[in-house]
């Protein structure tokens, strides 16, 4: 994002402020390709500019979203030359020399690579950070601890109220046909407009069952709280029967009673899980 104020401008600057879709219209919405609700993230090649009506189309439609998502794929491609790194680093470097005099150094990919192998390191996130501070020295002494740490963010607020909603259906000779009056948010299916736009003889012989709305509890224990459970620490990763289950980050499937289970520590949205 070096010289941006931000994701926006960035996003609006390389599609020349037109929809990334149909290349014609100005764009009105700033979309996530893979959506928040499913941890998609608020960086550049994640959002995609684009107009009124194709943002719709792209909720509605599989192969619309597929589509965009294959454009922004080779746009994030086509600008991927430019990297943050290769932009600031070299200043960066320079700033820090004469921060710290005789103490900063500068190493390159190559050289971290060749002492992981020398010293029989695996590729991992954290032995290439071990190993970029290590290949500087003169005689380093190579000692890689066994215990992994994982930082996991979790959400700190939700404030949702509804859990989960089933659709309004429409059913002809049992058979679901449509659902919800009008087309909903990503819904892919026809709605019931839709269908009486091609069976209008048949909108009278339909029968339907009326959505429902699921409540969460407002004083739930979200993820990321910490519980004690026969001695031995856990990170909440969801909740199951009602509450009456626990989910612990890491065990899968695995049920821990709630009930016997205390709670220690409420999500402060970073937590180690590992």
């Amino acid at each position: 994002m070096f010289g941006f104020s931000g994701v926006r401008e960035a996003v609006r600057i390389q599609q020349n402020g037109l929809c990334l879709c149909c290349k014609k219209h100005e764009i009105e919405h700033y979309h996530h390709i893979i959506p928040r609700s499913k941890r998609g993230s608020d960086t550049l090649p994640n959002i995609a500019g684009l107009c009124k009506a194709c943002h719709e189309k792209v909720h509605t439609s599989e192969e619309a979203a597929k589509k965009l998502a294959s454009r922004k794929a080779g746009l994030t491609k086509k600008y991927g030359g430019t990297s943050v790194l290769n932009q600031i680093i070299p200043k960066l470097f320079d700033a820090l020399k004469e921060m710290f005099p005789g103490h900063t150094y500068a190493t390159t990919g190559q050289t971290t690579k060749a002492f992981r192998e020398e010293h029989g390191l695996l590729k991992d996130h954290m032995v290439d950070a071990y190993s970029i501070v290590c290949s500087i020295l003169e005689n380093p002494v190579v000692s890689i601890p066994d215990t992994h740490y994982e930082i996991h963010q979790f959400r700190r607020h939700d404030r949702a109220i509804i859990h989960h909603q089933t659709e309004r259906t429409y059913y002809l000779n049992g058979k679901a046909v449509c659902k919800n009056r009008h087309k909903r948010f990503e819904q892919k299916g026809d709605s019931l407009e839709e269908f009486a736009a091609v069976h209008p003889d048949l909108v009278s012989k339909l029968t339907v069952k009326k959505s429902r709305r699921y409540y969460n509890d407002p004083d739930r224990i979200l993820p990321g709280a910490i519980f004690i459970y026969e001695g031995k620490q856990y990170v909440l990763a969801g909740r199951s029967s009602g509450g009456k289950q626990y989910r612990a980050f890491g065990y899968g499937t695995r049920n821990f009673t709630a009930g016997k289970s205390t709670i220690v520590w409420q999500n402060t949205g970073l937590v180690y899980v590992g």
